[in-house]
């Protein structure tokens, strides 16, 4: 099931879920933020929903102000149609490089390339929500960690990413190398692991409350 917005005979935006067929049925809501920010509330248990908020931030070329835009529609996303688990992915098209410091606690050790402005308004972001870059948790070979190349073949970057609050759910982030879209960017897969044993034990808390 394809679930899309985008402008008609346009390069510029869209966003979408691709969702098996047999999930469609789990799917709560989906809601179109704006042709550049989408999001699908899935239902994975009795009891807890996961939420993926897709974004496509514009390039360099955008003016700062349409960059804050889309920024105030993920955060809008953010605050609405509360669930348990939450991901951010898609396209940022910033760099946010390798970790500086210490304090850069939103990124792991494993970044790659030089960070641009772009890459440090997204950082700044993802610190006020809490958030954390997966993609540089993984140790991957150099072929597996881009995820654009220019048109020329010159320059490659990584700027395509996910993002959550909850780290320990992601158990891999990599680069599929071989799966060819017609695009200058590569399909980036996170492998999520969500413990529903901490519904057995609500539900467990809630029986001997009421007893």
């Amino acid at each position: 099931m394809l679930y899309t917005r985008g402008k008609e005979n346009s390069s510029t935006g869209g966003v979408g879920f691709l969702i098996r067929k047999d999930l469609a049925s789990n799917i709560v809501r989906y809601k179109n933020q704006s042709d550049r920010v989408a999001q699908v509330i899935i239902k994975i248990s009795k009891r807890q929903t996961l939420k993926i908020i897709q974004v496509y931030l514009p390039t360099s070329s955008y003016p700062d102000e349409d960059v804050d835009e889309v920024y105030e529609e993920i955060n809008e996303l953010l605050n609405q149609d509360k669930a348990n688990h939450t991901i951010i992915m898609g396209d940022f098209n910033a760099k946010v490089g390798k970790k500086t410091n210490s304090n850069e606690t939103m990124l792991g050790k494993y970044g790659v390339g030089e960070r641009n402005e772009r890459g440090g308004r997204l950082l700044e972001f993802i610190e006020s929500k809490n958030l954390k870059i997966m993609n540089t948790f993984f140790k991957k070979n150099e072929s597996r960690k881009w995820t654009w190349q220019s048109p020329n073949g010159l320059y490659r970057n990584e700027i395509d990413f996910i993002l959550t609050s909850e780290p320990n759910n992601v158990k891999d982030v990599s680069v599929l190398n071989r799966f060819n879209t017609g695009s200058n960017h590569r399909l980036v897969r996170a492998r999520i692991s969500i413990n529903l044993k901490l519904e057995i034990c609500a539900k467990k808390k809630d029986a001997s409350q009421s007893g």
